[in-house]
């Protein structure tokens, strides 16, 4: 894990951003994180400030330098539990009779 984030500063290092806010989207793809689970994990663990920007989620790009550089925790996430698959029934064909 601390590997993983000492390429991922290597990687952000100087890329600061030119804009003020970034959508969510920007900022993973920044972070080199997934969007979906990591990054919406730590936002419900209250790591990553967010702001409103007409009605949609922004991260402050100062947020994004600040993960970039001391890293964060996943281990504070909380991993919501996946439902269990349902099985589709079978369809096709049973059996051949020649």
């Amino acid at each position: 894990m601390q590997a993983e984030l000492r390429s991922l500063r290597i990687q952000i290092r100087g890329r600061s951003s030119p804009r003020q806010v970034l959508s969510l989207r920007e900022a993973a793809r920044q972070l080199g994180i997934d969007r979906n689970r990591t990054l919406k994990a730590l936002l419900a663990s209250g790591q990553v400030r967010t702001v409103q920007v007409n009605g949609k989620k922004k991260i402050p790009a100062s947020e994004v330098d600040r993960l970039a550089q001391h890293g964060f925790d996943t281990s504070r996430t909380v991993a919501k539990p996946r439902a269990p698959r349902r099985k589709a029934p079978a369809t096709g064909i049973r059996s051949i009779e020649l």
